[in-house]
């Protein structure tokens, strides 16, 4: 391009020398440079740049993470600078500054794209906490408009589980309170839900952290599937005792809560003797009594309820013969065991 400027225009001006009044100046303008610039990015629907998670298919990160868990890494790059990539470039990970995998990607990565690799398994990591990091452009081999947004650093908590559990046949297992605490490192729960082949006992007002030992009774032989202490079907009554002679000689008074197959709640519509618990004693509930309380359906999970103790039994059919006993519950109106 050429700049030019002429003095005394319109020739107005009467000069010793009309032939220096102008001046030109050439100039070159250029292209402007575009670079790509690559950085880690969290795509649309990622909980982060890096998603550590216990399941394959999923961009969100999972909570809590165990030593048993198999652990997998989703990483995203994106090119948000002005031009394409135009050579090979490569990305790493590392774990706990240790490389694990490397990635490459070839060109040409076009603006506003990104890269990345889904479900990398990193297998299991010990208890602690650790440092997940991805470098893109690890060899230098593209120039970028800002050198020094190539990494992210993600740290996780990985923390220790007891073994798995498993009830074997014609045996106890017992599951002490310090187990089902690793489990549960967050809080401390109130209510549990075992599943032993087919069959799911649900148990409440456990404080697994200072109570003790629970025992499950034996409910699996020889491969099949068979109900234990909430199954009623071969005998005739239900029975809820008291073991620890602190009620008093008016009795604890029992409520009593059903829901059928689809769990909806059944309301006790039917008329029957109120239900106690008395010192030393044995409350017994015959299925016709049950049958009695929920005339309109047939349950298949009840709740009990003494003070403020509240007990769920699944997988009991009432209408036919049975019978189950509650362990000792209620001691000076405060719930304890199980």
């Amino acid at each position: 391009h050429t700049i030019r400027i002429k003095t005394d225009s319109t020739g107005v001006i009467t000069e010793s020398n009309e032939s220096d009044n102008e001046y030109t100046k050439t100039i070159t303008v250029l292209a402007t440079p575009t670079q790509p610039n690559l950085t880690p990015c969290q795509p649309s629907g990622w909980s982060d740049k890096i998603v550590v998670s216990k399941a394959t298919g999923t961009n969100t990160d999972s909570s809590p993470l165990y030593t048993t868990d198999t652990l997998y890494v989703d990483w995203a790059v994106l090119n948000n600078g002005t031009g394409t990539t135009a050579v090979r470039f490569y990305t790493e990970l590392y774990v706990d500054g240790v490389l694990k995998a490397t990635w490459y990607t070839d060109p040409p990565l076009n603006v506003n794209y990104y890269t990345g690799s889904l479900d990398y398994s990193l297998g299991t990591l010990a208890a602690g906490t650790h440092t997940i990091r991805i470098k893109t452009d690890s060899t230098g081999v593209i120039t970028e408009g800002n050198e020094s947004d190539n990494e992210y650093t993600k740290t996780i908590t990985v923390t220790a589980t007891s073994a798995s559990l498993k009830l074997y046949s014609r045996g106890t297992t017992s599951i002490t309170g310090t187990n089902l605490a690793a489990r549960f490192p967050s809080g401390i729960p109130m209510s549990y839900e075992f599943t032993v082949g087919s069959s799911k006992y649900i148990i409440t007002n456990v404080k697994s952290s200072t109570d003790g030992t629970i025992n499950i009774p034996a409910v699996y032989t020889s491969g099949t599937t068979t109900y234990a202490s909430n199954d009623i079907s071969s005998r005739s009554t239900i029975k809820i005792t008291d073991a620890s002679g602190s009620l008093s000689s008016s009795g604890a008074s029992i409520a009593v809560a059903a829901w059928d197959v689809n769990g909806i709640s059944i309301s006790e519509s039917g008329s029957a003797t109120p239900l106690k618990l008395y010192s030393y004693a044995t409350t017994t509930i015959s299925g016709t009594d049950l049958m009695a309380r929920f005339p309109t359906s047939t349950p298949v999970l009840y709740e009990f309820t003494i003070g403020s103790s509240q007990y769920i039994v699944t997988n009991v059919t009432s209408n036919t013969a049975g019978t189950l006993t509650i362990p000792s519950v209620y001691t000076s109106g405060v719930a304890g065991g199980i």
